[in-house]
């Protein structure tokens, strides 16, 4: 695999580009295993050479949300500003009203629409059938 590290097509065939990616897979599997293990092993004290420890990005919170927005309405901001209303969406629908309600009520008069997932590769034993960006007589001109 690293004698083709820094190639991509046309300096390598499309042959050993699916080669690559077969092999490395597992590579990447093996690759976050260890990066967790030397995580582990350098917080508990130990040394892994040339690699450290350090804070992740960090996020804020609020002490008290309802002190904190208590204080912002005493000093003239509007509740309106402090909050986001917008709507559920079809996943969380359906977990409310329970599959049966959501499928009378929303599928079945079609008023939910399933849009396809971007493509990704997978390798040809993958249960869903292949996808193509390429347009066939069939697309550009209709079926008859």
């Amino acid at each position: 695999v690293e004698q083709y590290a820094p190639m991509k097509p046309p300096l390598i065939s499309w042959e050993e580009v699916g080669e690559v990616l077969r092999r490395a897979e597992g590579i990447v599997s093996w690759y976050n295993s260890l990066k967790e293990a030397a995580l582990a092993e350098v917080l508990k004290g130990g040394e892994v050479p040339g690699w450290k420890a350090v804070e992740g990005r960090g996020s804020r919170q609020y002490a008290d949300l309802d002190v904190a927005f208590a204080h912002l309405q005493a000093h003239g901001i509007d509740e309106a500003l402090l909050y986001e209303r917008k709507p559920l969406t079809p996943a969380a629908v359906e977990k409310a009203l329970g599959k049966k309600q959501y499928r009378e009520l929303l599928e079945e008069p079609g008023h939910v629409v399933k849009l396809p997932g971007a493509p990704t590769l997978a390798p040809l034993d993958d249960a869903r059938p292949a996808i193509s960006d390429q347009v066939t007589p069939e697309q550009a001109f209709g079926n008859g």
